[in-house]
């Protein structure tokens, strides 16, 4: 996490106020969000963290849905650069379970790239209506992210952990915790400093006392507050 706090604050200082500094799930030249040991079920914190930084997000298609990068593909147009299998990340778009994931009526030997084999890869169809899915999730946030502008590109943001779970504050409002480890983890709020919290979404996270986070594996909670009040 330092590491990308690092590079956040050189980026930020770089364009001084004068553009955004673009948050991509991945894209064609990188491996998607679900790779390796990594599930679907994995990475719903990554959007939790991606809506609520103030940057501007790119959702790379499919990644919504847990989209897999699919090693071991033929090279296309100089995808393969080295080790780097780029071609891994640019497979079709998974909509339904009708041909060619209903991608595309052409012969499946037609198409740029094959469809995942997986005869349980993830589509929009069945996510749709699913509201435990990771579709799902990721709709909720972008309408949080649109109804309160303080999770937005404008708001500041302040880090309270960086650390597991990642916790910051986003304006004088807004209080974000994302565990994207597979440990329980905990975080005791500075005393004092957060007034009442209402939690917005969570899965997975939970305040006790007021004050201490718990944030279950893979999980992630917004929440508004009031800042405390502080007398003379």
């Amino acid at each position: 996490m330092q590491e990308f706090l690092h590079a956040w604050q050189e980026a930020d200082a770089a364009i001084a106020g004068s553009g955004y500094v673009a948050l991509p799930t991945a894209n064609h030249d990188f491996s998607r969000l679900v790779c390796g040991t990594r599930t679907r079920d994995m990475v719903a914190p990554a959007f939790a963290f991606q809506l609520t930084w103030p940057a501007l997000p790119v959702i790379y298609y499919g990644d919504e849905i847990g989209v897999r990068y699919l090693p071991g593909l033929p090279t296309k147009e100089g995808s393969q650069l080295g080790s780097e299998a780029r071609q891994g990340s640019r497979t079709p778009m998974q909509w339904d379970s009708t041909a060619n994931a209903g991608f595309s009526t052409a012969h499946a030997d037609d198409l740029y790239l094959p469809i995942a084999p997986d005869p349980e890869r993830p589509t929009v169809a069945a996510q749709r209506d699913d509201p435990t899915s990771l579709l799902q999730h990721v709709r909720a946030l972008i309408a949080l992210r649109a109804e309160y502008p303080a999770l937005g590109t404008g708001a500041t943001v302040t880090v309270l952990n960086a650390d597991y779970p990642l916790v910051h504050t986003r304006g004088e409002t807004h209080l974000v915790v994302v565990n994207p480890s597979a440990a329980d983890t905990q975080f005791t709020l500075p005393d004092g400093e957060l007034g009442r919290t209402r939690a917005l979404v969570t899965h997975g996270v939970s305040v006790a006392g007021g004050i201490t986070l718990q944030a279950a594996p893979f999980s992630y909670g917004i929440f508004e507050f009031s800042p405390a009040s502080h007398s003379g």
